[in-house]
């Protein structure tokens, strides 16, 4: 009788290593150029109207500028707050990354080689210290994927509230996410249609009885719609909730 191959490892203490690191060199001098630069221009001057409740910058959605309005008000208006966000994002977008690669893989080099091509993605790095909307969309987005991927790769007989608290993070990140920047759709559009094809793809026909069926057994189809298509669409709109107090535009 041949040997059973062991599990492997969850490699998230060096998966927070590498997000530690990367944070490291992002956070090194962040306040430098000490002026605004590239497209700061325009954000960091909807974070400030934005504190004042003014109307600005209406192509893109709020709650990115929020996450900057915030920083600056906590920390003061000066250029690593303002990148404060973007820099925080990008770390923990980074492990998420690595948590996401992990629960589709189960494969301990693909999680930490996906993870270091990502921290030397010039694209991330240079995203991660810039005051713009792109890194808060992408972390939120990378958390999603991590826990809907968790939520389906947890193991058959895994209570049933472990799966839902991670379909229903994974609905308010995609919500936020959309809050942040509207290109992150294409993914938002995928996840709970995906979620429904893979449905059907076992259950067929009976999909809205069939509970038991993946790809997270013991979640009714309907509550899933619920998780990865209504709820993200509340957070979005939550996300809009100062435009209702803005002063005179």
């Amino acid at each position: 009788m041949p040997a059973s191959v062991p599990c492997p490892r969850d490699p998230i203490g060096p998966s927070a290593l590498v997000a530690l690191a990367f944070a490291g060199v992002v956070f090194w001098h962040l306040g430098i150029p000490s002026q605004i630069y590239f497209d700061e221009v325009h954000y960091v001057a909807a974070a400030r109207k934005l504190l004042a409740l003014q109307f600005a910058n209406p192509e893109h959605p709020l709650f990115a500028k929020e996450a900057m309005a915030a920083a600056i008000a906590l920390f003061g208006d000066r250029p690593w707050a303002w990148r404060l966000p973007s820099a925080l994002a990008g770390a923990v977008g980074l492990f998420a990354f690595g948590r996401a690669l992990w629960w589709a893989s189960r494969r301990r080099f693909a999680t930490l080689a996906g993870m270091v091509l990502l921290a030397s993605n010039f694209a991330w790095f240079v995203q991660s210290r810039i005051a713009m909307l792109d890194m808060v969309m992408a972390c939120l987005a990378m958390v999603a994927l991590w826990l809907v991927a968790a939520a389906i790769g947890l193991p058959q007989g895994t209570p049933i509230w472990q799966r839902r608290w991670r379909l229903a993070a994974t609905g308010l990140c995609l919500g936020l996410a959309m809050g942040a920047k509207w290109s992150v759709l294409p993914l938002v559009a995928l996840v709970g249609p995906g979620f429904v094809a893979a449905r059907w793809a076992k259950a067929g026909p009976r999909l809205l009885e069939d509970e038991t069926a993946p790809p997270a057994p013991g979640i009714a189809l309907m509550e899933a719609v619920f998780w990865l298509g209504t709820l993200p669409l509340l957070a979005y709109w939550a996300t809009y909730l100062p435009a209702f107090f803005y002063h005179a535009s």
